[in-house]
């Protein structure tokens, strides 16, 4: 009798405890994932912090917070995980009544991108461990993975060369809307330049004088198209880190740089394009840009983009051309630059097994050992 009293109760008392957990064991129940930091480059650790905050008295014996994250993620601990197309986590928490546990996931980004993780799954029991309850949870956080970094004595050797043309370019374009005086003649002059109304007040022949350019700047310009029936996404991402590392040594000596690439954006779905600008927080919004580039809009895209440079005809641009393609349909646009006299230079990222067979003087190939990456 005492046996089926003592049943009775148990029982009686399990519903109770599972009637209260069903209803009040998300009550006050925060739970949040968020990267440490939302901006890194390839090859950087970061971290995940998860948030577990129970703002009630009931406690949660056996708590999971499940979420997904990109297979590229290599986290330190790679317990209660599970890996396919994506990383799964499945993270175990005990919380007592009244408390926030805070835990950080080390791991170290191994492709650049953009990643986000928009929901998490939680799971919990009941005090007797019997009752199982979820909730699927909207979760906001991001991550903005830079392109890999790209040092050494050959990119400080075509920075320097980079440099050096635009340094002789703005010596030479002069501004004819910037009067900077009038002087004699010399033969080396352009009878244009001749001020007709000074040569017969002063009996000698003088020409107008005007200031350099200060509105140089530089155009690049991504093509995300390949043409190689291998090795298409080692070449791209070359290509994208070099974009990274060329703009940045352009703003650091502040010489504006303007960036765009028939690549298609993760997050608008459109191919995108950053204006012009000399400060440090440029170079920050054209790595973003360069993070979020998924896939190429094609080649037709990129052609048209050096259409409109050429119908343009800026003498107050330099392009440099960032393309793993460089078949003669595409040099045949850029060699209507150069006849323009706009100045161009081109860098194609190329396998080293393959060879670069470049016929232009504007082209400066850069060898890429192929599985690099």
């Amino acid at each position: 009798m005492r046996l089926f009293a003592a049943i009775i109760i148990a029982f009686l008392i399990y519903k109770l405890q599972n009637v209260l957990y069903r209803k009040n064991w998300n009550k006050n129940l925060g739970v949040s994932i968020e990267f440490r930091t939302s901006e890194c480059s390839v090859g950087d650790e970061n971290a995940l912090i998860e948030t577990i905050n129970n703002a009630k008295s009931l406690p949660l014996p056996v708590l999971h917070a499940k979420f997904a994250v990109d297979r590229s993620f290599t986290f330190l601990n790679r317990k209660n995980a599970a890996v396919s197309d994506l990383y799964h986590r499945n993270d175990v928490f005990c919380v007592l009544g009244n408390q926030k546990i805070t835990r950080q996931l080390e791991f170290r980004v191994q492709k650049r991108g953009y990643f986000e993780i928009p929901a998490m799954e939680v799971v919990a029991k009941d005090f007797f461990l019997l009752g199982t309850f979820a909730d699927s949870r909207r979760n906001v956080t991001s991550l903005h993975v830079y392109p890999a970094p790209i040092k050494g004595a050959e990119i400080d050797n075509l920075s320097m060369t980079l440099m050096g043309e635009l340094a002789v370019r703005r010596n030479v374009l002069e501004d004819p809307f910037m009067f900077g005086g009038i002087r004699e003649y010399s033969h080396n002059d352009s009878m244009r330049k001749v001020n007709w109304k000074a040569s017969a007040r002063t009996g000698e022949l003088m020409v107008n004088m005007y200031q350099y350019s200060s509105d140089q700047y530089i155009k690049v310009l991504l093509n995300m198209e390949t043409n190689m029936l291998y090795g298409a996404t080692q070449l791209q991402e070359v290509s994208i880190s070099l974009v990274s590392e060329i703009c940045g040594r352009f703003l650091q000596d502040n010489i504006p740089v303007m960036f765009a690439s028939n690549g298609i954006d993760k997050v608008s779905g459109i191919v995108d394009t950053v204006e012009p600008g000399s400060t440090t927080e440029h170079k920050v919004t054209i790595d973003k840009c360069l993070a979020r580039i998924e896939k190429s809009a094609g080649g037709d895209s990129f052609f048209s983009m050096l259409d409109k440079a050429i119908a343009e005809h800026e003498k107050n641009v330099s392009y440099i051309v960032i393309s793993p393609y460089y078949k003669e349909d595409l040099l045949e646009k850029l060699d209507s630059l150069v006849e323009r006299d706009v100045a161009v230079r081109m860098i194609v990222p190329y396998f080293d097994t393959d060879g670069l067979s470049a016929e232009r003087s504007y082209i400066h190939g850069w060898a890429v050992k192929f599985n690099e990456l």
